[in-house]
């Protein structure tokens, strides 16, 4: 009686539904089909940024397994505990699991294992950016000569990117306007839209170190950090 029931109201419900899709499909085609005018709306806001993130990758390399895998969590253990001695916080550094691999060369077509590869990254998430060479001098003093630049970030772009999704929006419109005027038409209403999210763009910063007896040169001011956003509409003309 249940499956009864249930093939009736489906066959009550279908025509309704085949109804419905054809009226969309109407109003989609009927909207293309009148006069139309395409623009795009752009926008772009900066701020200045609060956070600064900097990476750092303590490395070895060598024949024995353990003895490259030891060398690398000791570098790593003493940049953590120096950076927490100097004010961090554990919530403020990121430490990636170690990455062990054989290296292998070749010669005559032979395949010669070379000993191993062992890194592991240690980012830094810092407010202060007086921090920046401080954290970087007690990587060297850890052993890590791998480092990497940092970023200027914020800490909540939300605000940000809503300015940038109104005021793309309010370009489309703008545009829309005096394309019409131009052509001595009139705005009817919006045919079809496409977003883009609003993109957040950092600026990287490189950091010049090889070695603990080489100077490192960087520098500190922040860079703005930028969100872009972009909207596609499709209006329909009288």
């Amino acid at each position: 009686m249940k499956k009864i029931m249930n093939n009736k109201i489906l066959k009550t419900l279908c025509p309704v539904f085949v109804l419905l899709c054809s009226e969309n499909a109407a109003l989609a085609s009927s909207c293309e089909d009148e006069g139309t005018i395409s623009v795009t709306g752009t926008a772009s806001v900066t701020a200045t940024p609060d956070v600064a993130s900097l990476s750092f990758v303590a490395a070895s390399s060598g024949k024995d397994a353990k003895a490259v895998r030891s060398n690398v969590e000791q570098k790593a253990f003493i940049l953590i505990e120096s950076a927490l001695k100097l004010g961090l916080k554990k919530e403020q550094i990121i430490s990636e699991s170690m990455s062990l691999y054989p290296v292998y060369n070749y010669n005559d077509g032979k395949r010669i294992f070379d000993g191993y590869n062992a890194n592991r990254e240690i980012t830094f998430k810092i407010s202060d950016f007086t921090l920046i060479e401080k954290l970087t001098d007690l990587a060297l003093k850890a052993g890590i000569e791998q480092i990497g630049g940092f970023t200027y970030e914020l800490k909540d772009s939300s605000s940000l990117k809503k300015i940038a999704d109104a005021n793309a929006i309010t370009d489309a419109k703008e545009k829309a306007l005096r394309l019409a005027q131009g052509f001595n038409v009139k705005v009817k209403g919006v045919c079809r839209i496409s977003f883009s999210d609003a993109q957040l763009e950092h600026a990287p910063r490189f950091m010049a170190v090889n070695s603990a007896k080489q100077s490192m040169v960087a520098e500190y001011t922040p860079a703005p950090v930028k969100v872009s956003s972009e909207v596609n509409v499709v209006y329909t003309i009288d």
